[in-house]
């Protein structure tokens, strides 16, 4: 459950697998399953005598298939990532070094704040004020507010396009 906190070491774990900067690193895992859809922070702030890197990942069996946040150097040489979790899902928590020579103890804080995201609903939706525009997400924790072109059943969040009328031109979004 969440909040949580442990105090972990890395000293004496394997380098199992590349981190999320492609470089081996003593690891650490921790498995979750979201009882609700929440925004998961998890970090390791509060203490850590080494440079750590923090990484979140689904799908499939561990270490998990997708990449959702990865986090080197939050607070000073500490890291914080954050996600959204979804009912029922497997999350996994990996705390590593930076490089393989970075390990030791920490202490990993894992926080959660239930609820949807603030684009969830149509009068928030988040604005695109110019081009081009990138932006990541996901639609885990929204709701239906909307029904869609494929279908009335799915989650949605929204965006507002505001160029002005100074421009005119086709807009592509992928």
């Amino acid at each position: 459950g969440l909040p949580y906190t442990d105090s972990g070491n890395t000293t004496c774990a394997d380098a199992s697998r590349d981190n999320c900067v492609t470089q081996a690193a003593r690891d650490v895992y921790y498995s979750y399953t979201s009882p609700i859809c929440q925004q998961v922070t998890a970090n390791t702030c509060a203490l850590a005598g080494y440079d750590t890197r923090l990484e979140a990942r689904t799908g499939g069996a561990c270490p998990g298939d997708v990449q959702l946040a990865c986090n080197d150097d939050f607070c000073g040489l500490q890291s914080q990532i954050t996600f959204d979790a979804g009912t029922g899902q497997i999350y996994y928590i990996i705390v590593n070094g930076f490089v393989s020579g970075s390990y030791g103890a920490y202490t990993l804080n894992v926080t959660g704040v239930a609820g949807n995201q603030a684009n969830d609903l149509c009068a928030n939706a988040y604005p695109i004020n110019f081009l081009p525009y990138e932006s990541a997400g996901n639609t885990i924790c929204a709701a239906n507010e909307a029904g869609n072109c494929v279908g009335p059943t799915s989650n949605n969040v929204f965006y507002r396009l505001n160029l002005g009328n100074a421009n005119c031109r086709y807009v592509t979004v992928s």
